[in-house]
């Protein structure tokens, strides 16, 4: 979808998936910077390197906490151990998040240089947990801040003050960017069998209650075929696929092998077709 998007916009194609399935889809090395793709120019990839990201994250941090708390002196005591611990205590998934709102942010004011983003997730729960961290992240965060108000006046103009704030409105701004159907939406991939397709119809759930706008559904490896046995594996898959809420289908066949490289996906990409169950 992404390379198709590729034919008329600057796109950049972000994956959370610790497995790097990009780098053999297309057949080459990503990493957590954005690399072009061969063959397609305008597509970009980045494969986000979650430890480097909470890495940077705590070493920010901790640095900001210690500038702040060196102002306070002797009258932080235990608060100082305390309070560069809370990074540790920081929701699970902080580290895509960051890194998915700093792009964000380099796309709302122009400087990202892509029209698009386009984010590969990894399976459902973790999916989920990567929509709902923002949320929970911003939460902890004004934590953070309601407990550096005890010291706002050596503190008011501090690194750390600084950070929170910032990371606050970067938080708010992703969770305004992904409630804005205008401006996101998630397209759900699944298997035409039951207990994907049952999984795909928890993810829309959990899509509806968080406010996302579900752009419509991709049930792929759809067999093909006209023998007796093809015919009757695709009546099945229909059967399933009907058992999908309301929502643009599209169906992409099987291919085996998988296609790999940009000239197979684009031919792969010629056989999707709109369901009509």
């Amino acid at each position: 979808m992404a390379l198709k998007l590729a034919e008329t916009k600057r796109v950049l194609l972000l994956s959370t998936d610790p497995a790097h399935s990009l780098g053999d889809v297309f057949g080459q090395p990503f990493d957590n910077t954005p690399r072009p793709v061969n063959g397609a120019e305008t597509l970009h990839v980045r494969e986000i390197d979650a430890r480097a990201e909470m890495d940077r994250l705590r070493q920010t941090y901790v640095a900001a906490v210690e500038e702040a708390f060196a102002r306070i002196a002797r009258a932080a005591g235990s608060d100082l151990t305390a309070f560069r611990d809370l990074i540790d205590l920081a929701p699970p998934g902080v580290d895509e998040v960051i890194a998915i709102a700093d792009v964000a942010d380099a796309l709302a004011d122009g400087t990202g240089g892509y029209d698009v983003i386009v984010t590969d997730t990894a399976p459902t729960g973790h999916a989920l947990r990567l929509l709902q961290t923002p949320g929970v992240l911003r939460e902890w965060t004004q934590a953070l801040m309601a407990i550096l108000l005890k010291y706002r006046e050596v503190t008011s103009a501090s690194s750390l003050a600084t950070l929170l704030v910032q990371l606050s409105k970067r938080l708010r701004g992703l969770q305004d960017a992904l409630t804005d159907p205008e401006r996101a939406r998630a397209i759900v991939v699944a298997r035409p069998a039951a207990l994907p397709i049952e999984e795909s119809r928890r993810l829309i759930d959990g899509l509806n209650r968080l406010g996302i706008a579900v752009g419509g559904v991709i049930v792929n490896a759809a067999g093909r075929g006209r023998c007796r046995r093809c015919r009757a594996i695709a009546r099945a898959q229909a059967a399933e696929i009907a058992r999908l809420p309301d929502a643009a289908i599209i169906v992409a066949p099987a291919e085996v092998p998988p296609p790999h490289g940009v000239s197979a996906l684009r031919a792969w990409i010629h056989g999707w077709r709109q369901s009509m169950s």
